[in-house]
């Protein structure tokens, strides 16, 4: 969701946030700003070999550093959510999804555990299901066998998404709605098997 802004028309371009969420830290709003990037770049490929989780770090940096001018303006706090391709989140975003976690274990009347089980499934099944469909599109482009291989794992990920059991650890809130405003219909909570 992108709010005017006035920067000049080069920095409108970009959006500060996926997902604006109110009341995160002393009453701001928070901008989240997802991102999924690679390890395995020439650039990064070193660092990465060295320390886990080195390039959603970079990742996270280089978000603060385009949007928190943006953020501030608005009087919002930049969250970047960086994620490596294979699922090691940056340390900001391991944090916020704490913080998340916390909130999302309270609302539910759930242990911290569930909750956490519950939200770390679902991005992780979200990052894998995502890491296949780009496999796909490329085997797909060149012609590879490996595509009939794929088609049926993702024909087998979306069962095992209905029958998954943390989509029962954490039941639906149908109570405050408030946060429909601000959060588009495809990226609803409830639609991700809990609530805020």
């Amino acid at each position: 969701m992108e709010v005017g802004s006035s920067l000049g028309h080069d920095a409108r371009r970009t959006r500060p946030a996926d997902v604006l969420v109110p009341n995160w830290v002393l009453g701001k709003p928070a901008a989240f700003d997802i991102t999924v990037t690679s390890p395995l770049t020439p650039i990064t490929l070193h660092e990465a070999s060295v320390t886990s989780g080195s390039t959603a770090q970079v990742a996270e940096n280089r978000k603060h550093a385009s949007n928190d001018a943006k953020c501030s303006e608005l009087g919002w706090v930049c969250v970047p959510l960086a994620v490596e391709a294979y699922g090691c989140w940056g340390p900001e975003a391991q944090t916020n999804l704490s913080r998340l976690v916390a909130r999302l274990a309270i609302r539910s009347n759930c242990c911290k555990s569930q909750a956490t089980l519950a939200l770390y499934g679902r991005l992780n099944l979200v990052l894998v299901r995502a890491n296949a469909r780009a496999l796909l599109s490329r085997s797909m482009a060149t012609g590879s066998n490996a595509a009939s291989y794929l088609k049926q794992w993702m024909r087998n990920t979306m069962v095992l998404e209905k029958n998954t059991s943390y989509r029962k650890t954490i039941p639906v809130l149908e109570k405050n709605t408030s946060y429909r405003k601000t959060i588009p219909p495809d990226s609803r909570p409830e639609e991700m098997g809990f609530a805020l």
